[in-house]
């Protein structure tokens, strides 16, 4: 499988990138000789990395913490934590709301068991306990409860999942970059995310611009949105529907000198294969012929390639029906999950009578209900991660199939496949894939992490000559998880999107 970022490197732009001064060094494997950590968790042992991580964040104070899912994230900034609070000092983690209680607040209890966690819920303005350690704050809420954390008055902010906050536009990326700016110069500030980079490099800046203006200014010799497009990114002008021109980024001139100049002042980042000794992991891929299942679907796709003969003639009506185009492709990518349903559940119960726990993702409602039913009649025992779901609940559910109660865990893409320890099971199942090379590698993720001791298999299961056959074509061309900004893979990614591409295999 290739890489997240195919073709940058091969088109890098003739200017030269920055140079940085290596001022800090993210890729330590193993801390100073005279470093303990000033609180040691009472049910595991931080790996050599992860002391690491612990001492260069205790030193440096504002940090992207870039490892991979998978290689303890949670453990090193709950260790951080411990030791703000041990210098009588309080802390305030921003982490996505499905993750409050699992992993957050029980391995804090777990681990910390004299630290006081509040974990907060809802919109409405209330004070915080101002005896508490650790506030955990739903990152949903982020905007309503910005008041109450600066009553609070935290030595140390840490968000998880940061790349949540790729969004320049989004109300709690703005919340976040105001107060961060607001904190006390020797105040610890943790972005924490192990796909910095999601789709496009311009993820990085938002979370690089929140940890401090110091390290923006370092890695792009400016503060600005502006300064960092000058430094890294190819960009280009396009007109705006008012007529105007605007300046944008397409592509990123010098991918590893970007990670390079990220590492050398303010990222922490090591691969994951130069400090795990995790079992391997392969990819199956199958093509499922629905026969009559799949019916519905076909009459669909007739019409749509229909349609797509008639408007590509005419490049202004496509761009004009590219709205149009994408939508329709929507309706296919569900009509082939919902075409799936049938064998994706023989192919689960094939796994299951071998012994197996599986763990299955879709994306769309109705698809993961039709696979619930499915798998439920087959006489199978199956738990579901869908989003609305409270914490408490998810956490049950990821309990009782690590546990070996559960024989399936069906999860929507989006709530399952970002934060949880799926170890129970070597084989995770695609019934539908995303369009984010970022999120399919984090949910890939979920199996393969701290805890596995199997070979992992991950299983795509396209639809034969259907819409998830050419998305796989995509997603196995150019979006490779390890990416050359994330990991220091040396990978690449043309600069059309993945619907375009996925689009440009329709003909269109």
């Amino acid at each position: 499988m290739s890489s997240i970022f195919d073709s940058i490197l091969t088109a890098a732009a003739e200017a030269p990138a920055p140079v940085v001064a290596a001022t800090f060094d993210g890729e330590r494997l193993a801390p100073s000789a005279d470093f303990t950590l000033p609180v040691a968790p009472a049910t595991k042992t931080l790996y050599a990395y992860q002391q690491a991580a612990v001492e260069s964040i205790l030193a440096k104070r504002r940090v992207l913490l870039g490892l991979q899912p998978g290689l303890g994230k949670t453990a090193i900034m709950q260790a951080v934590a411990a030791a703000v609070a041990a210098e009588g000092k309080r802390s305030v983690i921003v982490v996505p709301p499905s993750l409050k209680i699992s992993p957050w607040a029980n391995e804090f209890a777990a681990d910390y068991p004299n630290l006081k966690v509040e974990v907060i819920s809802g919109t409405t303005p209330a004070a915080f306990d101002s005896s508490a350690d650790v506030v955990i704050v739903p990152d949903s809420v982020l905007a309503k409860r910005l008041g109450d954390i600066e009553a609070f008055g935290p030595d140390a902010l840490m968000v998880d999942e940061a790349h949540r906050f790729k969004s320049r536009d989004a109300k709690r990326s703005k919340a976040m970059h105001a107060y961060a700016k607001t904190l006390a110069a020797d105040a610890i500030v943790i972005m924490a995310t192990g796909t910095l980079v999601s789709n496009r490099a311009t993820d990085v800046w938002q979370p690089l611009a929140i940890s401090s203006t110091e390290n923006a200014k370092a890695v792009s010799r400016g503060a600005s949105w502006s300064s960092f497009m000058d430094a890294w990114c190819e960009t280009e002008m396009v007109s705006t529907a008012y007529g105007t021109q605007i300046r944008v980024a397409v592509g990123v001139r010098d991918p590893e000198g970007l990670r390079a100049a990220l590492t050398s002042t303010c990222m922490i980042s090591v691969p994951r294969e130069a400090v795990l000794d995790l079992p391997e992991r392969t990819t199956a891929v199958r093509s499922l012929v629905i026969n009559g299942d799949g019916a519905a679907y076909r009459r669909m796709e007739k019409d749509f390639l229909s349609w797509v003969r008639e408007t590509k003639g005419d490049a202004a009506m496509r761009r004009a029906a590219k709205a149009e185009a994408v939508v329709k492709l929507m309706h296919l990518w569900r009509a082939d999950g919902l075409a799936k349903a049938k064998a994706v559940t023989e192919y689960v119960t094939d796994l299951t009578v071998q012994g197996e726990q599986v763990v299955v993702m879709a994306h769309h409602t109705d698809v993961v209900s039709a696979l619930y039913e499915k798998l439920m009649a087959e006489g199978l025992r199956v738990g579901t991660i869908i989003g609305g779901m409270t914490s408490e609940a998810k956490a049950n559910v990821v309990d009782a199939f690590q546990s070996g109660n559960l024989d399936v865990l069906l999860g929507n893409i989006e709530a399952a496949g970002t934060g949880l320890t799926l170890t129970a099971s070597c084989h995770i199942v695609f019934a539908q894939l995303p369009w984010a090379p970022g999120t399919f590698g984090q949910a890939c993720d979920r199996i393969f992490r701290i805890g596995q001791s199997r070979h992992c298999t991950t299983h795509i299961l396209n639809m034969q000559e259907g819409v998830s056959e050419h998305l796989w074509g995509v997603l196995a061309a150019k979006a490779e998880v390890a990416d050359a900004i994330n990991t220091g893979t040396p990978s690449t990614i043309d600069l059309s999107t993945v619907e375009e591409a996925v689009l440009s295999s329709y003909g269109w």
